[in-house]
This record gives structure tokens, C-alpha cells and sequence, in this order.
């Protein structure tokens, strides 16, 4: 089986777009309150839900297997074959949250992250230039010497990312900076999908029982061989099924990040226990229809989609989700999307 075409091989495997989830209602609640509205065919509006219902009859009929082995027909789009996407809004505060699962044993599909250039683009010109079903933003970045770089590593289209491009550990040109060697990520290759503990969580691992994930003892470098794509993050927000919690959400919690006390747009990346499921969720705010999330909101958000390892992305104005024929489907933070070096794609496998 060529694991890059189609990157697992286990049934049950779903990435889930999930679009507008607010803090402070589960998952289980939010899809229990609104079965009967959600079976109803075509587009509706319940109370705060909207839904929305693609007419592909090969999209309808597929299978729902959702995380946590939940069976919950009628309640997503399938905007493709093995593409789920949810819309819904949460108060106490309120935010829209874009939330998507993805059957990553689809045949049909395959994922990538943004290939080495010394170019950035918006998540939705990405999409369109590349031809991906499915994109969110990734790592976050910043400029040195008339271009960007990512605070960590990144491979994308099978190839790594220099080290002008890229701040992962090993580049001595950043070894003094406050980001050096924080991240952690997850990775798509001939091995199936892989992921790293962030460098706080290894050198914590007694505290946090870290002991999973791609060498836990060892802050490195070094990333499997054979790797296709790779997207960076920090702060983790679930560690081995277990959502970092603060007892204050405004504390030092995070001590990896400043930006995790404060309520902002999000954007986050997860797996599942079984590696079956990858999640990328995006949360809109800084506006009076959505408040954003603190950090500990966030990692609570994703334990309860069902992520067992989670990192948080780029946030802010970069936090976007584009489907394609729909378009960005949140509402930037700037009011228009912000061009990133890379970026988390879906897309049609090849043949």
C-alpha cells in the first residue's frame, strides 16, 4: 500500500473540520441537543446551529464514524468523500469554532502540508493553487533577512524545509531565541503519521506520564525518515489523552507561551489514540460574535473532540479554514486573510 496516497490503513480514520464550537458545552451535548434538526434534510437554522447539507449522494450515503466510535448520521456535510464539517456556535462566552474529520483511509485522499518557498500565501489561495479539498493555516512564523521562517520544522510535498526558512533545532542562528526548540509536531509518511512531544512536555515527562510519540526522552532534531509532510506547534494542549488544565486560564500555565493567557483566535492540530483521526479545529475572536479562547480552553475544547495529543497553531489573524467551492469558512480576525509561509492541506489523491 503506498501509505502517502492514502496515509492510513486502518478503517475509522476521519480528519474533522469543525467550524463553530464555543467553549462550555460538550461535544456530546452539542450533538445531542440538536439530533432531531440535524436529520432534517437541506440547509437549516436551529437556534444558534446552522447547517448546512450537500447534495452529493456519494457524500450522503458514506459511513460516519466518528471519534470515540460515535455513529451520528445526518449531522455533517460531506463536502467530499471522506471530508465531514459541522457549523456551530457555544456560548458562556460565545464562539464560533470550525471543527473538521477527515477519513484518512479514504482512498481518494491524501495529506499535505506547504512545500519549501521563499513565498507566503493566504490558507485560501494556497488551497486554490494547489488544488486541496481542505486547508488551515500552520506554524507560526516571523521575518528575518527580507523573509520568513517558522518557529519549527516543516516538510511539505516530501521535501524539508531549509534551515532559512525554518528555526527547528540544530539552526545555531536561533539558538538564543525565546521559540528555539519549543515545538512539537506531527508527521505524515511511509510510516503512517508520527508525532512529537513538545520540548517542555519531554523535559517534564515524569510529571505529565509522557512516554509516547517520536523519541519522549529526547529533545532532537532529527524526524522519521521517509517523512512526506510536517506541520509545528506549541503549546501542547493534551498530552496522552490528558488536557493541560489552569487553575487560573490568565496563569503561567503555559510557560512556553505568553499568548496563552489571553483569549484569541485559535487554531489547533490532534490525533487520536489510535492515530486514526487527525483534528484541526479553528476558533474565531476578537469580535463581539466570537471571544476567542484562552489556552486552557482551547486544550479543554480539544480533549473533548476526542484528541489524545494536540498542539496549538498559529492563532490571531492567521487562524483560517477554506473548503474548496465554499470558500474561507470563518471570519478572520483582520477581515482578510493573513498570508502564512505554510499550511495544512486535504487533498484528492493521485492516481
Amino acid at each position: 500500500m503506498n501509505i502517502w496516497k492514502s496515509p492510513f490503513s486502518v478503517s475509522g480514520c476521519w480528519l474533522i473540520a469543525a467550524v463553530a464550537v464555543g467553549h462550555g458545552q460538550s461535544p456530546e451535548a452539542w450533538f445531542d441537543q440538536d439530533l432531531e434538526q440535524w436529520e432534517k434534510p437541506g440547509p437549516q437554522l436551529t437556534g444558534s446551529s446552522v447547517v448546512r447539507t450537500f447534495e452529493d449522494p456519494e457524500a450522503a450515503e458514506t459511513e460516519h464514524r466518528f471519534i470515540r466510535a460515535r455513529e451520528e448520521p445526518g449531522r455533517a456535510e460531506h463536502p467530499f468523500p471522506g471530508v465531514q464539517f459541522v457549523a456551530k456556535e457555544l456560548s458562556s462566552p460565545r464562539n464560533q469554532v470550525h471543527v473538521a474529520y477527515i477519513a484518512l483511509d479514504e482512498p481518494g485522499i491524501r495529506v499535505d502540508a506547504t512545500a519549501p518557498d521563499t513565498s507566503i500565501s493566504s490558507t485560501d489561495a494556497w488551497g486554490e493553487q494547489t488544488g486541496a479539498l481542505l486547508a488551515v493555516n500552520g506554524d507560526f512564523f516571523a521575518w528575518r533577512d527580507g523573509t520568513t521562517f517558522v518557529y519549527g520544522d516543516a516538510v511539505g510535498g516530501g521535501e524539508r524545509w531549509p534551515y532559512r526558512r525554518s528555526a527547528r533545532i540544530g539552526n545555531t542562528d536561533h539558538s538564543g531565541a525565546w521559540y528555539y526548540g519549543n515545538y512539537g509536531w506531527i508527521a505524515f509518511g511511509d510510516y503512517g503519521v508520527e508525532f512529537s512531544n513538545t520540548q517542555h512536555v519531554k523535559n517534564n515527562r515524569d510529571e505529565y506520564g509522557a512516554h509516547s510519540g517520536w523519541r519522549p526522552e529526547e529533545v532532537t532534531g532529527e524526524i522519521p525518515e521517509g517523512t512526506h509532510a510536517l506541520v509545528s506547534g506549541f503549546s501542547q494542549l493534551v498530552i496522552e489523552g490528558e488536557p493541560v488544565v489552569c487553575a487560573d486560564p490568565t496563569s503561567d500555565c503555559f510557560s512556553d507561551r505568553g499568548d496563552m493567557h489571553d483569549r484569541h483566535p485559535r487554531t489547533a492540530m490532534g490525533l487520536t489514540e489510535d492515530k486514526e483521526t487527525l483534528i484541526l479545529v479553528v476558533v474565531d475572536g476578537r469580535s463581539s460574535n466570537s471571544a476567542g479562547m484562552y489556552g486552557t480552553e482551547l486544550a479543554e475544547l480539544m480533549h473533548d473532540l476526542g484528541a489524545w495529543v494536540a498542539f496549538n497553531l498559529d492563532g490571531g489573524g492567521s487562524s483560517t479554514m477554506w473548503i474548496r467551492d465554499r470558500g474561507i469558512v470563518n471570519q478572520p480576525s483582520g477581515g482578510a486573510p493573513r498570508s502564512t509561509p505554510n499550511h495544512w492541506g486535504v487533498f484528492p489523491a493521485e492516481d
